[in-house]
């Protein structure tokens, strides 16, 4: 459900689904699908009868998962689960990459972007030179954990294929800079 539709917007949209007299009503699951992501938003989505928030732009991975823990729950009996698999946020990777011995953060966007504002303590290595040969010359062990992070621009989801591709399985999606606040170096 989009949250800001021309006539009615998804909060009212998802309301009015539920209050229809249909059986099927209350049960059809609804997931938000809104660049408004912060707990508020996440709280007026629930609050409006729908059963997930997924976060603009949306995650395919994402979204594929948590229509299978829906479905999964459904199964069980549970119509609403409080808890559904996010995509972490950039200081949830920082965090994360901080209080593990085994883990860096890669940014995947250009060097230009990354010179004008990034992460402490990350390596950059933009989208387009993850190579076989490169990555591997600097990172042989494909044991560690990688949280990547990029932009709207450099999409960290393809960097996360493209070392999974490479044989890195702990590659993780570790946010947008776009949505982080806060701990930007210049």
């Amino acid at each position: 459900m989009d949250i800001k539709m021309p006539v009615m917007n998804g909060y009212d949209a998802t309301k009015e689904i539920r209050r229809l007299k249909k059986k099927e009503a209350a049960k059809i699951p609804i997931f938000a699908m809104t660049a408004n992501a912060f707990a508020e938003d996440i709280r007026t989505c629930m609050e409006a009868g729908m059963d997930a928030h997924i976060a603009k732009p949306v995650d395919l991975d994402l979204l594929e998962e948590n229509i299978r823990i829906y479905m999964q729950a459904k199964e069980e009996g549970n119509r609403r689960m409080g808890i559904f698999k996010k995509r972490l946020t950039v200081n949830e990777a920082i965090n994360a990459a901080h209080t593990s011995e085994n883990a860096i953060i890669i940014d995947c966007r250009a060097k230009e972007d990354y010179q004008k504002g990034h992460v402490a303590g990350t390596k950059n290595i933009p989208l387009d030179k993850i190579t076989e040969d490169r990555i591997l010359r600097r990172f042989p062990d494909k044991e560690k954990s990688f949280y990547i992070i990029g932009s709207y621009s450099y999409r960290s989801e393809k960097a996360v294929k493209a070392f999974k591709k490479l044989g890195y399985k702990n590659a993780i999606f570790g946010g947008y800079m776009e949505e982080h606040h806060g701990i930007l170096v210049k």
